[in-house]
């Protein structure tokens, strides 16, 4: 699963779209149209063990619309629900196709918020980073990935992007930095 790839599904573990509305895609009809309305992937797949998902108290923030996004987000991830997930993406960026939705839906155990970090102020903007534990490792080897997503508002709505590279590289840097330690609690660090 390559890093675009991850961070495309992953944008669906945080992020819902207000719009829950049907729509017809631009594009050919028949074949190429979007599935409206079809049913998420836990009930296609009823003995599938669908992916789990974790949004810590300690990593929510104090703004009750974003945590509300992003816990409905994880629920979408949870159910597989393709149709929700791809209306939660800003109007400006595609989501991935159903096929890989639900390729990736099968292969992600569990997802877990590791810390939202905020952005531009106005209009609001976040970074999410999330870790995800796969059921088999990639074809690097790897059992887990980190992934960072842009939320954002978009006409009032929250939304969600897949974050730059400069944006992740600075959200991952952060997240592993060590907690600081008073120099007076007697354990040696330094205060920062």
């Amino acid at each position: 699963m390559t890093a675009k790839n991850v961070v495309r599904v992953l944008g669906a573990a945080l992020v819902v779209a207000g719009a829950m509305g049907g729509c017809r895609c631009s594009g050919q009809a028949g074949v190429d149209e979007a599935k409206i309305d079809e049913p998420p992937l836990d009930k296609v797949y009823p003995n599938v063990d669908r992916p789990r998902a974790e949004f810590p108290r300690s990593c929510q923030t104090d703004d009750p619309t974003l945590n509300k996004f992003i816990g409905t987000i994880l629920a979408v991830c949870e159910r597989g629900d393709y149709d929700t997930f791809r209306q939660s993406f800003g109007t400006a960026y595609d989501p991935t196709e159903e096929k890989d939705f639900e390729r990736f839906w099968r292969n992600v155990g569990e997802i877990r918020v590791a810390g939202i970090y905020p952005g531009k102020a106005d209009p609001p903007e976040y970074y999410v980073h999330v870790v995800v534990r796969l059921r088999e490792a990639d074809r690097k080897g790897r059992q887990s990935r980190d992934a960072v997503v842009t939320v954002f508002q978009e006409l009032g709505e929250w939304r969600i992007v897949p974050a730059s590279k400069e944006i992740i590289q600075k959200v991952l840097a952060a997240s592993t930095q060590p907690a600081s330690v008073p120099a007076d609690s007697g354990q040696g660090g330094e205060a920062r």
